[in-house]
């Protein structure tokens, strides 16, 4: 299963590369620290599995 790792942490993406690589049916083509890299890299290469951080602000009633 071809698959990609997104986060902009370096140390993150480190340990990401260590679990996938542990995993023998995982074949992890690229990691990207930029999103907009990881989107033209899939607009060319058939990917199945994204691993990616995602980060959203609170809302401002989430704020109290």
């Amino acid at each position: 299963m071809n698959c990609i790792a997104i986060d902009d942490e370096p140390k993150a993406l480190t340990i990401i590369r260590h679990y996938v690589s542990k995993v023998p049916f995982l074949d992890l083509q690229q990691d990207f620290r930029s999103s907009l890299d990881a989107l033209t890299f899939l607009n060319k290469n058939s990917t199945d599995l994204i691993f990616c951080l995602l980060y959203t602000s609170p809302s401002p009633r989430d704020r109290g």
